[in-house]
């Protein structure tokens, strides 16, 4: 250790692990697709403990609101924890059971309704481009008119064709939902596996830190640790808050209005909302254009009022959840969703938002103070060579 750190003071060491550093980095970036692609590959074997962790993580909060209001007469720690983490998992089933029995039966009737009225939708189609001074060849490109009025008019027959012409698809894209669905409920069991041994996993990791890291660092490295999982659970869990709150009330308005497809727009309008900034244009655009098919002055009143209830849900709601625990600009976070969403598509831009807050928590807590701690250092050491310098030349003058 004694040779390495005298290695560490040669100049040309620092040198040459800078150019080490630049020749990595390049060589990374510039195989940076491949690299990708093989990280991708590595952690998709890992997928349901992945997936599990991160269902574990978003339940913690709602088990913990258990302990904490619900169970905290009881003294047994243990006991406490299990009825809290039996209680969320009781939660989280009916959420979804609820979710599924109010989209499925909506959903049959949308697809059935919009199998039934295509002719109606193609002729106003049609009308729109001849009110633009347009023909209904223009989108020819894009839509075919007469197969939509064909498949309305022998849906049975469409149907049957497209799965004989792509048995080989459907086959395939029926083993990836059976293996995704496998996956999923692997991973839920291993979330509620990983509630249950949250106190043991916890001391393990913290044994860990106490085996592989030096005392000095230990605590400010459980400091950042502890703000991670803050900024994180926050953003979670206040988001889905945020999201549930949002779509109830779209649907609250469309019902008033007696609009079409209220369950299915309303869960499309909560889920897109997940999505930090343009989530929820994109939840407004699908919205919009179910509606316009059915009722164009419906659409319009929900354009109109998914604008307002973005505004305040923007301006008055997410502050109100989220307060000042993420405290970072626009302008970064935008960065880090476009950023994001090129490395990692849909996801990127999901985790984009709380990323960027720990790295501009890293940068403002951290590094910029450590970087003044040194600046304060080199300014002191110059000031005492530049005394110890002038009182040696008071001592020569003076002899």
């Amino acid at each position: 250790m004694k040779r390495f750190d005298k290695l560490k003071e040669q100049r040309w060491f620092s040198y040459t692990f800078a150019g080490c550093v630049m020749v990595v980095l390049y060589l990374f970036l510039s195989h940076f697709a491949s690299v990708w692609n093989s990280v991708h590959t590595f952690l998709g074997y890992f997928q349901p403990v992945i997936i599990g962790a991160v269902m574990a993580f978003i339940m913690n909060s709602i088990a913990g609101l258990f302990r904490d209001y619900v169970f905290d007469h009881m003294k047994s720690e243990k006991k406490k924890w299990l009825l809290s983490v039996l209680c969320t998992v009781v939660v989280v089933i009916i959420l979804m059971a609820l979710l599924m029995l109010a989209m499925i039966p909506q959903l049959i009737d949308s697809i059935t309704m919009f199998a039934a009225n295509i002719n109606i939708y193609v002729a106003r189609i049609e009308n729109w481009l001849e009110n633009l001074g347009l023909d209904s060849s223009a989108l020819s490109g894009f839509i075919d008119l007469e197969s939509f009025t064909t498949a309305s008019e022998a849906v049975l027959d469409v149907i049957v064709k497209y799965i004989r012409d792509n048995a080989a698809n459907l086959i395939s894209m029926t083993t990836d939902s059976g293996k995704s669905l496998l996956n999923l409920i692997i991973a839920f069991i291993l979330s509620i596996y990983m509630l249950t041994a949250k106190d043991s996993i916890r001391a393990s990791f913290r044994q860990f830190l106490n085996d592989a890291v030096r005392k000095d660092r230990r605590r400010s490295m459980m400091v950042f640790l502890d703000r991670c999982r803050e900024i994180l659970s926050r953003y979670v869990f206040y988001n889905l808050i945020d999201a549930v709150i949002v779509g109830l009330i779209n649907a609250f308005f469309m019902i008033v209005c007696r609009m079409d497809y209220i369950g299915l727009v309303s869960v499309v309008v909560a889920v897109t909302n997940l999505i930090p900034t343009f989530g929820p244009m994109i939840g407004l655009g699908i919205g919009a254009f179910i509606l316009l098919l059915v009722h164009p002055v419906h659409a319009l009143l929900f354009i109109i009022f998914t604008l307002v209830l973005q505004l305040l849900d923007g301006y008055l709601l997410k502050p109100q959840l989220f307060g000042n625990s993420l405290g970072v600009s626009g302008l970064l976070v935008m960065a880090g969703i476009v950023v994001g969403g090129r490395i990692a598509g849909i996801l990127g831009i999901l985790v984009a938002t709380p990323v960027v807050a720990i790295l501009d928590y890293v940068y403002k807590d951290i590094l910029l103070p450590r970087l003044r701690r040194r600046h304060l250092q080199e300014a002191a050491a110059a000031a005492e060579t530049e005394t110890v310098q002038a009182s040696a030349g008071e001592k020569k003058s003076g002899s």
